[in-house]
């Protein structure tokens, strides 16, 4: 909440620590200040993007029903995509916990600001259902290796690394589920910043966890929906504005 006189304004932001709840004073110093003074080691910010999505950006992403073939694609097997406008949409329809999820065509990175957005159409995503951003994919065979930061759609947001090695799967949680609560919409911005082994997770603006990590440091990023609403048949989710770019300390 801002509320401004002239040049001065008032801030309000409840999420903020004590102290810093209730701000009076330039916009661009409260914006200087909450960058990189109220989150400690929060510098990283990005540079030009190295990929971005426009239009013909998503033609380079696969398209129609899960290929087991194709490394592109996560998860499945009963996952589709297809590409909307300047949008990117994916499916996936069976049991609780299923997923799918589709790498970006450009590579592997090591110090990038990973960003998209996602929409849900009203009736294609339901409580508990998961749209995600993964960082530092990793796919070798059946092992997998991710950083991962998710809106479960009208609960809240969550954020972890997932491993599967030798058949056996493990999740470090740096944001649980009910820990973060999200706000009621239809659209969401996800950013995960990855510089070395520190890790920051970002859901529409707001800073959810700084951690550091002994997971991979390279690898690409990808899209992701999971089913977890019980009682339906399937869960979509629409993906726009998303970009990779070098992250740079200040």
């Amino acid at each position: 909440l801002m509320q401004c006189f002239e040049r001065r304004c008032l801030t309000y932001t409840p999420d903020n620590p004590e102290g810093w709840q209730v701000e009076a004073g330039n916009v661009g110093l409260h914006y200087y200040a909450w960058r990189y003074q109220l989150f400690p080691g929060t510098g990283p910010r990005a540079g030009m993007p190295n990929y971005w999505s426009n239009l013909a950006g998503w033609t380079q992403w696969p398209a129609g029903n899960f290929a087991a073939g194709d490394s592109r694609w996560l998860g499945g097997p009963a996952g589709t995509a297809a590409i909307s406008n300047e949008e990117y949409q994916l499916a996936i329809s069976g049991e609780v916990g299923a997923w799918v999820g589709v790498t970006a065509p450009a590579g592997a990175f090591d110090d990038i600001v990973a960003h998209v957005g996602v929409r849900s159409l009203l009736g294609t995503a339901h409580d508990g259902d998961r749209s995600c951003l993964l960082s530092r994919v990793q796919q070798d065979g059946p092992d997998l290796r991710f950083y991962a930061l998710c809106i479960r759609w009208s609960e809240d947001f969550v954020a972890f690394y997932y491993q599967r090695a030798g058949g056996v799967e493990s999740v470090d949680w740096f944001v649980p589920p009910g820990v973060a609560s999200a706000p009621f919409g239809l659209n969401y911005d996800l950013t995960i910043v990855a510089v070395g082994a520190d890790l920051w997770f970002v859901a529409n603006g707001q800073m959810l966890a700084h951690v550091t990590h002994s997971g991979p440091l390279v690898g690409n990023v990808a899209l992701a929906v999971q089913r977890g609403a019980p009682g339906y048949t399937d869960t979509e989710s629409l993906f726009h504005d998303f970009s990779i770019a070098a992250a740079h300390l200040p």
